[in-house]
């Protein structure tokens, strides 16, 4: 009986693999949370980039419509936007790109849409991942984001 109880203790072995095995998914488990939670910061960052785009393109409309122009010029789902000519808030869009590209070098605006009040656009940028394994040394993954807006007209009753 106790030659059996020395002889499991001796062929139980360590739990060292075991520990140094968790240890090694816990940290892949780190660095690609870390990696995931850079890339959705990077997509908020580009967000962010695009409304002020849009915002500071929005600068330039006429806004007689926004005081004189009928309710129904622009109705979409119970809302109303104000119309505005797309040839001017282009323009101005284009405009504000020659500043964002100093500012953000890596910044592109790779599509753009616009309708009679709204403005779309897709915002991208190239990042580096914080840790980058070796073996995928030249991977640069591409982040886009999409934002649209335009001016809401509110209704005075």
């Amino acid at each position: 009986m106790q030659l059996s109880r020395e002889r499991s203790r001796a062929e139980s072995g360590s739990i060292l693999p075991l520990g140094i095995g968790l240890f090694l998914v816990g940290i892949g488990l780190f660095i690609m949370s870390v990696d995931i939670f850079f890339l959705r910061s990077t997509k908020l960052d580009l967000e962010r980039i695009g409304e002020t785009l849009i915002a500071d393109s929005f600068q330039k409309i006429a806004y007689d419509r926004f005081f004189l122009g009928s309710i129904s010029d622009s109705e979409n789902e119970g809302r109303s936007f104000v119309p505005f000519d797309c040839a001017d808030v282009i323009a101005e869009l284009q405009n504000r790109l020659q500043y964002l590209k100093r500012e953000f070098p890596n910044v592109n605006v790779v599509w753009t849409s616009c309708s009679s009040s709204k403005l779309r656009i897709i915002v991208e940028s190239r990042v580096e991942l914080p840790f980058q394994p070796p073996f995928l040394g030249s991977l640069q993954p591409v982040v886009k984001a999409t934002i649209s807006g335009g001016v809401q007209r509110i209704q005075f009753v």
